[in-house]
């Protein structure tokens, strides 16, 4: 009875470790397999790809370290997963799934940054241009209008292909395309600035949350350091709410997940006689860091501003 009894805790103690192991494992490949749900979650599906346009380059950064990252998981569990037990199973499911998405992901993102997309984008640009001047018609710039939106998209496009396509010749041939659309939208833009400025109107100072005055105070501060001594007529701040974006960065075979939300103020300031500027500040809130708050101008507050930031002082009230 001794021997037994003997013989089945020395069975327990070298048993113990190997099942602490599978445990171990078992664990890992679970914590691995939610982290990876969240990464699919985060990623865009492809009719998404240019609606978030911060997470989907992140994304687009990330893909080859994403790809050898699920190599890796992969290599790592393989004997488990073959066998079919959970929750390897699972996570191999989990791997594949993702790796589809990553593929689908980086089709569609190459297929909106394509030149053929973006060439598209500047001759629309300059049709609604002419037919600006054909029609008298300045409202065609407005920043709510076809060819500043078209303008938008074919630059957003434009950052897809920088980060899909850096150094490239279609990427070198792209820029220069749109830097010559651009200069001659703008040529025809300034021919009626005029009545442009006749209909540029104040934006709008949407935001009534609580903390409000605090970040009137926080625009404020940031302008002070600027270095234009313009004389400061408004602060507003355009959004209702916060815009929040989640993504995920692979460091060290590690996921970190950046999760940050932003809103946009602004400060109008008188130019000369007769005008007025806006100077647009974005505002980031870091959810990972304690929402630290930082701030950035959208344009050099010292450059000339451009007509699309010109309001006529009388509107300014």
């Amino acid at each position: 009875m001794l021997i037994r009894s003997l013989y089945t805790s020395v069975f327990l103690v070298l048993l113990f470790p190997l099942i602490s192991s599978a445990q171990s494992s078992a664990e890992k490949a679970e914590s691995i397999r939610l982290k990876l749900r969240e990464l699919d979650s985060s990623i865009s599906a492809p009719e998404y790809v240019g609606r978030n346009v911060d997470s989907d380059l992140a994304a687009i950064q990330n893909l080859d370290k994403y790809r050898q990252y699920l190599k890796e998981v992969a290599a790592e569990f393989a004997t488990q997963i073959k066998s079919g037990q959970q929750p390897f199973a699972n996570l191999g499911y989990t791997i594949d799934g993702l790796t589809q998405h990553i593929e689908r992901f980086d089709k569609a993102t190459r297929e909106f940054s394509s030149t053929q997309m973006i060439q598209a984008d500047l001759d629309h640009m300059l049709k609604m241009a002419k037919q600006a001047v054909e029609y008298q018609a300045p409202a065609y710039f407005l920043p709510e209008n076809d060819i500043s939106l078209r303008t938008q998209a074919a630059k957003v496009r434009l950052k897809y292909l920088e980060a899909l396509s850096q150094g490239s010749r279609e990427l070198k041939s792209a820029r220069e395309k749109m830097a010559a659309t651009i200069k001659e939208v703008t040529e025809i833009q300034k021919s009626l600035s005029a009545k442009i400025l006749e209909q540029n109107e104040l934006p709008p100072d949407a935001y009534q949350q609580a903390d409000r005055d605090a970040l009137i105070k926080l625009v404020r501060g940031k302008w002070e350091q600027s270095g234009n001594k313009s004389k400061v007529l408004k602060i507003g701040i355009v959004g209702v709410d916060w815009n929040r974006n989640v993504s995920w960065e692979l460091q060290n075979r590690s996921l970190y997940k950046v999760d940050r939300s932003r809103l946009q103020g602004y400060v109008i300031v008188a130019h000369d006689a007769k005008l007025a500027v806006r100077h647009s500040i974005n505002l980031t809130k870091d959810h990972v860091d304690n929402d630290k708050i930082s701030l950035s101008f959208l344009n050099d507050p010292m450059a000339q501003p451009e007509l699309s930031d010109q309001i006529l002082l009388s509107k300014v009230k």
